[in-house]
């Protein structure tokens, strides 16, 4: 899978999940770590847990499995890496807090 798929699919899966306001960040220019980051909010922090399990079990049936886990068990603010796309799943008032969005200050893409 492509990083370009492997975003798409992880997008669609978060979004099968109720994830909200999910947005990507093209990376590839600003950082060797990875091509896109994927940020998504959760209503709680189960919520934000049932998302990060449901991606995790969806794109290891596609053998895509995670490479490293940040943020359990608390929840809060969960990073999944899977090399090219980094995901993060957090709740909304962490997600304000951090405002990774702003930090990298680049355009969204769709």
């Amino acid at each position: 899978m492509s990083p370009e798929e492997l975003k798409d699919y992880i997008v669609q899966s978060i979004d099968a999940m109720q994830g909200e306001d999910i947005q990507v960040l093209p990376v590839d220019q600003l950082t060797p770590t990875a091509d896109y980051f994927v940020i998504a909010t959760g209503r709680s922090t189960r919520h934000v847990k049932a998302v990060c399990d449901r991606l995790c079990e969806d794109l290891k049936n596609c053998n895509h499995p995670v490479k490293h886990i940040e943020g359990l068990p608390e929840s809060e603010w969960i990073l999944l890496d899977y090399a090219t796309v980094i995901v993060h799943i957090m709740l909304c008032n962490t997600r304000e807090l951090y405002a990774l969005e702003k930090l990298w200050s680049i355009d969204l893409v769709k």
